[in-house]
């Protein structure tokens, strides 16, 4: 389907789009309207190579800006820069929102009942001479025909929801080439800038026009025939909040009504009053900005005490587990100590009682591991179950060591330790 083959159009704006050289598009942008202006000087328009809008054409520039092929499901549609001398074939565009039409050779406004869904429709820098064919497009809300060569405003009051116009560079020159403009109730911007307008009444028209916030009269003769212009149009405009060229700012207007009502002497006193309050504003923000450094210092300072307080608490921990692992290793090394005066303690020193003490035999270890002394192990055994004489007496060496290990090491039934061999 075709649909299908459509490329998606998520990502374009309502703006049109641009190529990637800006150079190029101007360059491009002014020949197309130099060779306009060169055809429209020679009155070529039934020329077969001047472009019109086939279907085969806007086929082509959907397909070119990565819209719908479909005409209906497009909302949008780049027309402008194409030297276009009439709108036609746009019928099956029904769903259409915005029309960017600039740039072209339009000499009229036709041909657009079928976009009754139209919001934006952008005309600027062509030949049109008169608003006309505008009342199907109920849904308008913006229309720019700028630098075009419209004398007189008419034809518009049938859009209820139009609340842009902009007719700036056009040929309006008296009262009754604006005077239209009173019935159109809804429109809140208005461009009229750079036309010829130098009637002073102008701005009763503008004064029935209750919605008007924006207004743009620059670049018109009747600036400077109305008295004190800006201060004017802001008493007598009561929604306006931009003139010109900034905006209109509450203490502005205070300061215009109170010149309407007293003069130069009461704006003054106006003025001295917006300012001193102004002073009083600036200063409580000053103060309540101190206000706020003073706490934030506090609160600085009381995390840095209890950033201290820890410190402090880690400091004693570590010292304690410190003195308590000092301590472990005091008991370690008191219990090695302790060990090893055991091992002293009851090293024996052994000796051959026998009755023969003038003999000395060398100790012999036996295959079993006992230790027998003489020549004779057999003897030996058997004197020292038979003969209580015979018996080996183990004198345990005595080790200066401290008085608690002496007194739970110290034998308490006889001064020796009596072990039988076997």
């Amino acid at each position: 389907m075709e649909d299908k083959e459509a490329s998606a159009t998520e990502g374009y704006s309502k703006n049109p789009p641009k190529s990637s050289n800006s150079d190029q598009s101007n360059m491009d942008g002014s020949q197309v309207k130099m060779k306009t202006l060169q055809r429209l000087s020679q009155g070529k328009k039934d020329d077969p190579s001047w472009p019109r809008m086939t279907p085969a054409y806007l086929r082509d520039v959907c397909k070119k800006n990565k819209l719908y092929l479909t005409p209906h499901l497009n909302d949008i549609l780049y027309l402008h820069y194409n030297g276009f001398s009439r709108i036609e074939n746009l019928e099956e565009y029904t769903g259409l929102k915005s029309l960017w039409l600039q740039n072209n050779a339009l000499e009229r406004i036709e041909n657009l009942d079928a976009q009754t869904n139209l919001r934006c429709l952008f005309l600027h820098e062509n030949r049109i001479s008169k608003l006309e064919n505008l009342h199907p497009l109920t849904e308008l809300c913006s229309l720019n025909v700028s630098n075009n060569y419209i004398s007189v405003l008419e034809n518009i009051a049938c859009l209820p929801k139009l609340d842009t116009l902009q007719v700036a560079h056009n040929k309006l020159k008296t009262l009754e080439d604006v005077a239209h403009l009173s019935q159109c109730l809804a429109i809140s911007v208005l461009d009229l800038s750079y036309n010829s307008l130098s009637d002073p009444e102008i701005v009763c028209v503008l004064e029935a026009m209750p919605e008007l916030r924006v207004l743009y009269l620059m670049g018109n003769e009747v600036v400077r025939k109305i008295p004190n212009y800006r201060k004017s149009l802001i008493v007598r405009l009561k929604q306006l909040v931009f003139l010109d060229v900034r905006p209109v700012f509450p203490k502005e207007r205070a300061c215009a009504e109170a010149w309407a009502a007293g003069g130069l002497e009461e704006e003054r006193r106006e003025r001295e009053q917006w300012e001193t309050k102004d002073r009083k504003n600036i200063q409580s923000n000053l103060e309540e900005m101190e206000m706020m450094r003073h706490k934030a210092q506090e609160r600085r300072s009381l995390r840095e005490l209890q950033d201290q307080g820890e410190t402090k608490t880690a400091t004693t921990t570590e010292s304690t587990s410190e003195e308590h692992s000092s301590d472990l290793d005091d008991e370690e090394e008191e219990a090695e100590g302790l060990d090893i005066i055991s091992q002293q303690v009851f090293r024996p020193k052994i000796e051959i009682i026998s009755g023969d003490a003038d003999e000395e035999e060398q100790p012999k270890e036996s295959k079993d591991g006992t230790t027998v002394f003489g020549p004779d192990e057999k003897m030996i055994k058997k004197s020292v179950s038979l003969d209580p004489a015979s018996l080996f007496c183990l004198k345990g060496e005595r080790v200066d060591t401290l008085k608690k290990s002496e007194e739970r090491l110290k034998p308490s039934s006889c001064p020796c330790l009596i072990e039988e061999l076997d």
